[in-house]
C-alpha cells in the first residue's frame, strides 16, 4: 500500500453523518464560499467537498454536480489542481490517480456516480497515486 494511501487512510477517523453537527455545517457554509467549480452546474445539482492532491500536495474546495461519475470528477479536480493525470496514458498502476473518499476509507470506482457512492456536502476526496485496483475479471 502506498505511504500516500496510508496517510489518509490514518485520517478516517470518523464515518458520514446524514445529520451533520453544527460545527460540520459551518465547515459546509465556509466550503461554499470558496468552492470552485463549473457556474453550469445548477446550485441543486451541487454537491461541495474539500479534494486534496498529494503529487504534489494541494488543496481546494471545489464543487461537482452530483450525477457525473468519479472518473469526469478526477479530471476536472485533477486539472484544477494542475496535477498530471495519467490515467488515459500509461497502464502502469504505479502512475494512475484513483480518487480516496476520506470519510469513507475506501477508493472509488471511476464509473460510479458521485450521488450514488455517496458523496455529500462537506466530504473530503484525496487524489492519490501508486493505488492498485484489484482485476474483478
Amino acid at each position: 500500500m502506498s505511504a500516500a494511501l496510508s496517510k489518509f487512510k490514518s485520517w478516517n477517523t470518523f464515518k458520514a453523518n446524514s445529520n451533520p453537527s453544527a460545527a460540520k455545517r459551518a465547515e459546509i457554509l465556509e466550503m461554499k464560499k470558496t468552492a470552485k467549480g463549473d457556474s453550469k452546474v445548477n446550485v441543486t445539482n451541487r454537491v461541495y467537498v474539500q479534494i486534496e492532491g498529494v503529487d504534489p500536495p494541494k488543496k481546494q474546495n471545489m464543487y461537482f454536480d452530483r450525477n457525473i461519475v468519479v472518473g469526469a470528477m478526477l479530471d476536472k479536480a485533477a486539472q484544477s489542481l494542475q496535477i498530471m493525470n495519467y490515467n488515459n496514458m500509461k497502464d502502469d498502476d504505479e502512475k494512475k490517480l484513483r480518487v480516496y473518499h476520506v470519510d469513507q476509507g475506501k477508493v472509488l470506482n471511476f464509473s460510479d456516480k458521485l450521488n450514488d457512492v455517496p458523496v455529500r456536502d462537506g466530504d473530503h476526496i484525496a487524489l492519490v497515486r501508486g493505488v492498485k485496483m484489484p482485476k474483478l475479471m
